[in-house]
């Protein structure tokens, strides 16, 4: 009967990590992509688009929840009672299109001028 509770535990715990390293994956692949749309930033004219999805770790959303749950006050006929059960759905990145732009133009420049110096020695 102990070796049955002991192998039943092993089989839970099996199965939490094997949905922590799914929900790993899925954030290793997130990090992957917009590392990639870093990287190639100035050769597409889509990439703020490729930067906007929502993010695919719910470590962040889930203290985010716990931040908007806590900071509520509530009481009786209190407005802000129904923020004590916020559930967040997802969180996404918002780009400041004319930011980025500028960020593009300045690292373009700053790689020419670089390239410059280095073939003029």
């Amino acid at each position: 009967q102990r070796q049955e509770a002991i192998s039943a535990d092993l089989e839970q715990q099996t199965e939490k990590l094997k949905e922590e390293l799914a929900r790993s994956k899925e954030l290793l692949l997130e990090m992957r992509q917009q590392s990639e749309v870093w990287r190639h930033a100035g050769q597409t004219d889509e990439v703020t688009e490729c930067i906007r999805p929502p993010l695919a770790d719910s470590t962040f959303q889930d203290a985010v929840q716990a931040l908007l749950r806590g900071s509520s006050h509530s009481g009786d006929g209190s407005r802000c009672s129904a923020m004590a059960a916020a559930t967040v759905t997802r969180i996404q990145p918002v780009v400041n299109d004319s930011l980025w732009q500028d960020y593009r133009h300045f690292r373009g420049n700053l790689r020419r001028r670089i390239d410059r110096q280095v073939r003029e020695g």
